[in-house]
């Protein structure tokens, strides 16, 4: 059997391993593949923005797999690369487009037994960071140092055109790692929002419990985002750290 862990979106990867850790000794049981995923179109921004959290991704997985390369340029594949081999000599770094690969040989990779699709290969297929039970915690801090997270549940039935306006001029009220929401926009119908840097959706969803709204970054301005999205007669939930419940209660 295995056991799948997807952490929240803004999970530590190191602190996730630390726990298992924990959790293993006397069990029949040991890690297998330790994966972060990483947009090569957007590398450079997150590691100035939000260094901390992504690196810290990066330097506890044993594989780095490169979304969207298909839509960089080679240079900026090529410094992605670079930064992630600085970061983490060792690790297996995928950079062929994830559509061009079946889910078989992805996993091959992320076990160390295809090196042809990746950069680089750790000396074995079972290393995982800190395989002698110890981590460098020089830059592991709580994740609710990092981040802030501002969330709304509301009945409230908003505007498409509204919510669209708003993901465009969000990076006024700080500095934005995610935002996501689902609401209802009127004749029963409901719309699943997304946005990270520079790239936003919206598409029509089935109906929820109730409207919500999430926005997680640094520096955020909860009262200038209530405004944004013309939220009226509710509070917010209040800031939580990164793998709080905050997160959770809006659909990836």
């Amino acid at each position: 059997d295995r056991v799948m862990i997807e952490p929240s979106g803004v999970g530590k990867l190191s602190e996730i391993i630390d726990s298992c850790r924990r959790a293993l000794p006397g069990r029949d049981c040991a890690f297998g593949i330790c994966v972060a995923v990483v947009d090569a179109t957007k590398y450079a921004m997150y590691e100035k923005n939000f260094s901390e959290f992504f690196l810290d991704q990066i330097k506890s997985a044993k594989t780095v797999v490169l979304s969207r390369t298909q839509k960089a340029p080679p240079e900026k594949v090529e410094r992605a690369v670079e930064g992630i081999r600085k970061h983490n000599p060792g690790a297996n770094i995928v950079t062929t487009p994830w559509d061009r690969l079946s889910a078989g040989k992805i996993l091959s990779v992320a076990e160390g037994r295809m090196p042809e699709l990746i950069e680089g290969a750790r000396s074995g297929p079972d290393s995982i960071p800190g395989e002698d039970g110890h981590h460098d915690h020089e830059h592991c801090h709580d994740a609710d140092q990092a981040f802030e997270v501002w969330s709304i549940e509301t009945p409230q039935k908003f505007q498409a055109g509204r919510i669209g306006e708003a993901l465009r001029r969000i990076t006024r009220y700080g500095t934005v790692l995610r935002a996501k929401g689902i609401v209802p926009v009127g004749d029963g119908k409901w719309i699943q929002f997304d946005y990270v840097p520079g790239e936003n959706s919206l598409r029509e969803t089935d109906a929820d419990y109730t409207g919500r709204l999430c926005v997680i970054g640094q520096n955020l301005d909860p009262d200038g985002l209530a405004s944004l999205f013309g939220v009226s007669g509710c509070r917010a939930k209040g800031s939580f750290s990164a793998g709080g419940s905050a997160d959770r209660r809006i659909p990836r």
